[in-house]
């Protein structure tokens, strides 16, 4: 009973953080992408926890890894589609539906969540509480699958590695006359567009107003990606001209309009390319800090990205 009271007081804890959260980005529980909001503050603030107070091996880097996990599209669909299982009883129970006919409705994932809430006498707000347990297991079965598959190493494999490490020592390094070099190639600069939905307009007109990305802005950025691409610059007015038939017009828009951020980046940044893991990417933005914002872009239909060579964050 005090190991459940105990997790109790921690769902309560992330629960009254995510709530905090959600208000300072002023996302509200009507809007479209508040329980993907929700979740991910959730997943952030389970990780930080483990992170910071019980001796587990949660890095920073297996956060931005789960995160990342958690932003592709697949997954996404599936934590919508749990999201939206759970609103649908809870629907159904307020409107009197008998028990026996709402469990027609119950999948093994929400008999799971249900027997927590029952054991641990969970009261409150049901749908952020859902929310919190949900990332909870979230991060544990990612954790879980980390750790059976990160590659242990034998005492076999470290024998190999100290005589090794023996033997180049042991090894005379001949005296070798450097090459002249040349010098290096002057970096070229790159324009980085982010394709951010318009339902986060207040960060973007922040931003806009403050005109670089600043150490509070990188994170936000990451958030509020879901597309991006790197282009030269001499081929961003070609990029423009194709996504103009689909600019928005005063009172037309819509929840899932998008705006294109466009940022300067100093050179070619490997980590904002296609295919690379959760880690490098969330690094990559990280290095943004001080990269000048060159313009937003006013506010588009969501089907102008598929007219530009972007790919998923």
């Amino acid at each position: 009973m005090l190991l459940s009271s105990s997790f109790w007081v921690l769902v309560k804890q992330v629960s009254s953080e995510v709530c905090d959260k959600l208000q300072k980005a002023q996302v509200k529980q009507n809007q479209s992408d508040y329980f993907e909001s929700a979740f991910a503050f959730s997943i952030r603030a389970w990780c930080k926890l483990l992170e910071d107070n019980l001796n587990i091996n949660v890095t920073p880097d297996l956060t931005n890894e789960i995160l990342f996990t958690l932003r592709q599209k697949n997954v996404r669909e599936s934590t919508n589609s749990i999201n939206s299982e759970w609103k649908r009883i809870i629907e159904k129970k307020e409107q009197g539906f008998l028990k026996t006919e709402i469990k027609r409705y119950y999948s093994h994932f929400y008999s799971l969540i249900n027997k927590i809430f029952t054991l641990l006498n969970i009261q409150g707000d049901k749908d952020m509480n859902f929310i919190v347990l949900f990332a909870f297991i979230f991060v544990a079965v990612l954790f879980l699958a980390y750790i059976l598959n990160k590659p242990k190493e034998t005492s076999q494999t470290n024998d190999r590695k100290k005589s090794t490490t023996v033997a180049s020592e042991s090894l005379s390094i001949p005296n070798i006359t450097e090459p002249v070099l040349s010098p290096p190639a002057q970096p070229i600069p790159q324009t980085l567009i982010l394709v951010i939905p318009a339902l986060k307009s207040q960060f973007l007109n922040e931003l806009r107003n403050r005109k670089i990305v600043t150490n509070e802005d990188w994170e936000n950025l990451y958030d509020a990606t879901r597309y991006l691409c790197l282009v030269s610059p001499d081929k961003v007015k070609s990029q423009l001209s194709k996504i103009e038939p689909f600019r928005v017009f005063e009172g037309k828009e819509e929840d899932s309009d998008i705006y294109f951020v466009h940022i300067k980046v100093s050179q070619k940044d490997k980590d904002l390319e296609p295919n690379v893991n959760g880690n490098e990417r969330v690094n990559a933005f990280r290095r943004l800090i001080n990269s000048p914002l060159i313009m937003i872009s006013p506010r588009f239909r969501l089907e102008a990205y598929e007219t530009l060579n972007v790919y998923n964050i």
